[in-house]
């Protein structure tokens, strides 16, 4: 789903010279959901489909971007890249065809795009490039936020903003360097433990599997008072 505003996302967004209204209408918003895995970070693009028809000058609907999936693709993978900082570029796959959905009761086209760091190297510091939309609708602005990173605690529930693309600035820096392993390890054990302590039907669940516990020791002690 399209990222939902909180206070400090209104103010990182005040602070990059975005206001409010201009965003206030999300079947104009576009966004970017990045999902990090062991060797590979995969993509989600939201784009508007107005917006979309726009830049492509074609009309699209469920029965016509059947046959103008190809240029969709062809589209969406001429914008959309991502580089380390010395300038090596990541490999960009398409993992399934753009489809239409429906976001927050509005019409949008979503694409899943993978990318592959350069042999050697990891995705833990890099610059994604997005000229999606931005190429023909200059006054688009695309959100670029993390879906799920475990090295970085950042779940599917919870995501987070990184970065804004928007007329000529295009790239978004994404540092992972500060998270580990054993920190998303922690967040997870943290979130399980709240949640058993917030959920009576947990506590509830462990006091059934508890309460034969003292039954089955009183059992075992009378046995052994019997044999002897």
């Amino acid at each position: 789903m399209l990222f939902r505003f909180s206070l400090p996302i209104a103010m990182l967004l005040g602070s990059a010279g975005i206001s409010l209204p201009a965003l206030a209408h999300s079947m104009y918003q576009a966004a970017v959901l990045l999902d990090f895995h062991a060797t590979t970070v995969d993509a989600e693009l939201q784009l508007p489909l107005e917006r979309l028809q726009t830049a492509l000058s074609m009309q699209l609907s469920s029965q016509t971007i059947e046959q103008e999936r190809a240029a969709v693709a062809d589209y969406i993978l001429s914008n959309f890249s991502a580089s380390l900082p010395g300038g090596a570029k990541f490999r960009v796959d398409l993992v399934d065809s753009p489809h239409l959905s429906t976001i927050e009761r509005a019409p949008y086209v979503v694409a899943h795009v993978r990318l592959t760091p350069p042999p050697g190297a990891s995705g833990n510091l890099f610059d994604l490039h997005c000229g999606v939309l931005l190429n023909r609708v200059r006054s688009q602005v695309v959100l670029v936020s993390v879906h799920t990173d475990w090295r970085t605690s950042t779940f599917a529930n919870d995501p987070q903003l990184v970065g804004v693309v928007r007329g000529d600035d295009r790239s978004v820096r994404i540092d992972r360097t500060q998270g580990n392993w054993w920190r998303g390890f922690g967040s997870v054990f943290q979130l399980g433990m709240r949640h058993i302590a917030e959920g009576t039907d947990h506590l509830l669940f462990l006091l059934v599997l508890l309460f034969p516990a003292p039954l089955w020791a009183c059992g075992a002690v009378s046995c052994r008072s019997a044999r002897l």
